[in-house]
């Protein structure tokens, strides 16, 4: 640590580098877990994610710091109002693109997403614990062995968020490659059953999940009105349904998938 502060110039610049870089990734994280979310403007663009950088940077150039390089740079300048504000800031940010993620996160049942909400639930927690721990610490001067065993409440929430974070996203994306796989195979299908019938579904600009929800849709409405499909071109539709159902159960305009049921069993 000395060594990579030194190099950097010294004076703990090594701590701001650090938490601009875990702020980067936790943002990173956060837009991977609402990709497909419709979010405001200023919640995708990565000048919030500047601004908050920003934000941290400025009071940690007006902290008081010493040459020495102390993996305690914290605890030990707590009392200072400049660190107090870099510190409660960088976590309160955290917060912020957590908790922005985890309400407009999509409410999906699979495990994946569960464990992805738990983690950004359990991220949000610990940056609020450790605000409210920074400003016991800055009023009080609490003793650096209490600081320690305090920051062992932050630890144990913020640590196991983010592995269940990047453990949820790494299971999402493993399910989507899957998913596409299927639709990949199965979109061509449908739209050879379409074509034999004459069906014809709605544009698909947003590629080969956007086609096999509208082929389903499509052939779905066909059979309902008294349209022939063969047992082949039923079990085609069953297992699209299937391949679209963690993604597209909700659909633009409400419940999709009980309506391609009730059609299918027509």
């Amino acid at each position: 640590m000395n060594v990579l502060d030194g190099a950097l110039g010294g004076h703990n610049a090594l701590n701001v580098i650090q938490n601009s870089l875990a702020m980067i990734a936790i943002w990173l994280l956060a837009r991977a877990a609402t990709r497909d979310q419709d979010l405001p403007r200023v919640a995708k663009s990565p000048l919030l994610l500047i601004g908050m950088l920003a934000a941290i940077a400025l009071p940690f150039f007006l902290i008081n710091r010493s040459e020495r390089t102390s993996q305690y740079f914290i605890d030990d300048n707590i009392g200072q109002v400049a660190l107090y504000l870099y510190a409660s800031i960088y976590m309160l940010s955290v917060a912020a693109i957590c908790g922005l993620a985890l309400m407009r996160q999509h409410q999906g049942r699979s495990a994946a997403q569960r464990t992805l909400r738990v983690g950004l639930v359990l991220i949000v927690a610990a940056s609020l614990v450790e605000v409210a721990l920074l400003s016991v610490e800055h009023a009080l001067r609490l003793p650096a062995t209490t600081n320690i065993s305090l920051e062992e409440a932050f630890d144990g929430l913020f640590y196991p968020g983010v592995m269940c974070g990047v453990l949820g996203l790494a299971s999402i994306a493993i399910g989507n490659w899957r998913q596409s796989s299927a639709l990949a195979r199965l979109t061509p299908k449908l739209q050879t059953i379409a074509e034999a019938r004459g069906v014809a579904a709605r544009p698909a600009p947003g590629g080969s999940r956007r086609a096999a929800y509208n082929l389903l849709i499509a052939l779905s409405d066909y059979q309902a009105l008294g349209g022939e499909l063969t047992e082949d071109d039923r079990g085609a539709l069953r297992a699209t349904e299937r391949a679209l159902s963690p993604r597209l159960s909700q659909g633009p305009s409400g419940p999709v998938l009980p309506f391609v049921r009730r059609h299918a069993r027509s």
